[in-house]
């Protein structure tokens, strides 16, 4: 089974600067973007090692050094998945084997032992394989997908100033496999509540803003979201909203 592999700069016929980038398919199915590059051994002058320990740690000039190692297959971006399953691989330097067809193929065998061959591709390969196959990154549009708003940790009463939430985002892979994480937004009460439907939002800001009116007893605070409440959540202007003191402690 042959790779397909992009040739950045040069291959391994030219090492000099060199790197390749593919997709692998592993034996149970896994599809990964792999980045292999030329890594060169350092000059024995600048290491303390004996002639001996040299040739065994560095048994070649020029080396296979593997850049990145992750899942495509799943929709997370790169760092995170390169922190996972295969990070063993990231900056991983293997001194043993040879930056030459064979020296990349014996590494590539490591995640399918199948292959048995390279072949050079134009660099939109792996980008055109992942739009084939509805490969996607996290927060990519293109995958199934909703926000939820979980709390609001800041409102601003001014309603062009940013108020703070966060959320939890929930997509789906082309299998179906759910992925979430939870994560902060800043923003305008009046986006967000475009973003995240009123019937979500305005809870949450109303309780927010009776927590906030208990400990802070501003008359000019209590006005300020008076009129947010109005303007964002259109509520009739002659709701009581909350109630005004005379006695109040200035924020």
């Amino acid at each position: 089974m042959k790779i397909k592999m992009v040739k950045m700069g040069s291959d391994y016929t030219t090492p000099i600067n060199c790197r390749l980038r593919g997709i692998v398919v592993t034996s149970d199915n896994k599809h990964l973007s792999v980045e292999i590059g030329c890594a060169y051994s350092p000059d024995i002058r600048h290491t303390s090692l004996t002639q001996k320990e040299y040739n065994i740690k560095y048994p070649n000039p020029q080396y296979v050094s593997i850049d990145s190692c992750y899942r495509v297959d799943i929709p997370e971006d790169r760092y995170k998945n390169s922190t996972k399953e295969y990070s063993k691989y990231i900056r991983a330097n293997f001194f043993e084997i040879p930056y030459t067809e064979k020296g990349i193929i014996e590494f590539l065998k490591k995640l399918n032992n199948d292959i048995d061959g390279i072949e050079l591709v134009n660099e939109y390969y792996i980008d055109k394989y992942c739009e084939e196959n509805g490969f996607y990154e996290l927060y990519d549009d293109r995958l199934k997908h909703n926000y939820e708003i979980l709390s609001i940790k800041y409102l601003d009463p001014d309603i062009k100033d940013k108020s703070k939430i966060t959320y939890k985002y929930t997509c789906y892979a082309k299998d179906g496999t759910e992925f979430s994480e939870i994560g902060e937004e800043r923003d305008n009460i009046k986006n967000i509540v475009k973003k995240y439907g009123v019937e979500n939002v305005k809870p949450l800001a109303l309780d927010y803003i009776d927590k906030l009116c208990k400990t802070f007893t501003s008359i000019e605070l209590k006005e300020k979201f008076n009129q947010l409440i109005i303007d964002v959540f259109e509520t009739d202007k002659d709701e009581i909203l909350l109630e005004m003191d005379n006695d109040y402690t200035d924020i």
